[in-house]
This record gives C-alpha cells, sequence and structure tokens, in this order.
C-alpha cells in the first residue's frame, strides 16, 4: 500500500467505524483524549484524510471505538474485516479460529533460500 492510498483507506475505515458506532466527530475526538476545542476538525481532516494520525492517536481513537488499530492499516478489505472479526469474537471461538489457521498453516511452509511460500502435499 503507497502512503498516498494508505492514508485513505485509513480515512473511510474511520469514517465507516465511526458511523457504526453512532458517534460524532467530535464526540470521537473526544473519547480519543483529543482537545475538545479540536476534536471534531481533527478527526474530519482525518476522515477527509487531509491530515494522517499517529499511530498513538490512532491507537486512541480506535480504543474509542472498541477496534484494533490494526484494522485501519490492513491492506485489504477482507484482512481488515477478519482482522475486525477477531477482535469481536469471544475467547472460545478466538481459540477455535487460531487452531484452524494453525492446522492450515502446518500444509505450508517458507522456502529459507527463495523466502517463498511453498504449499506441502499430504503424503
Amino acid at each position: 500500500v503507497s502512503s498516498t492510498s494508505i492514508h485513505t483507506v485509513f480515512a473511510r475505515r474511520l469514517k465507516a467505524a465511526r458511523l457504526q458506532a453512532g458517534l460524532s466527530q467530535g464526540a470521537l475526538g473526544i473519547a480519543a483524549g483529543i482537545d475538545e476545542s479540536v476534536a471534531a476538525v481533527r478527526i474530519n481532516r482525518y476522515e477527509q484524510a487531509v491530515h494522517f494520525s499517529d499511530f498513538a492517536t490512532a491507537t486512541n481513537i480506535a480504543r474509542a471505538l472498541n477496534i484494533p488499530a490494526a484494522y485501519f492499516y490492513c491492506e485489504g478489505d477482507d484482512l481488515a474485516l477478519l482482522v475486525l472479526e477477531f477482535h469481536r469474537a469471544d475467547p472460545i471461538h478466538r481459540k477455535a479460529v487460531m487452531e484452524s489457521f494453525s492446522n492450515l498453516s502446518s500444509t505450508f511452509n517458507i522456502d529459507k533460500q527463495s523466502g517463498k511460500l511453498k504449499f506441502l502435499l499430504a503424503n
């Protein structure tokens, strides 16, 4: 993801998460610890991709929205959704997902010389 597109992706996901949470820009900014006098403007600038927040601010915003900060930075929407759903899952479902991925990853191997992912065929 280029630096330009990550700003656009961050902005789009921030706005979607804020609307899903039912918060105004000002309310989100204040909940994230941004000064009340500039909270709405700052969130607006982030949502318009005029400014890009640092990671600490993005983490505070994510906490206020009860989502993982990683959601803002995922390269694809499918991965972002997976991160979000995993975050929302209860511990039992998280464990089941991790076991499923563990089983899946045992069928793949990374070639140490080329660094490429290789699929291992079952014997």
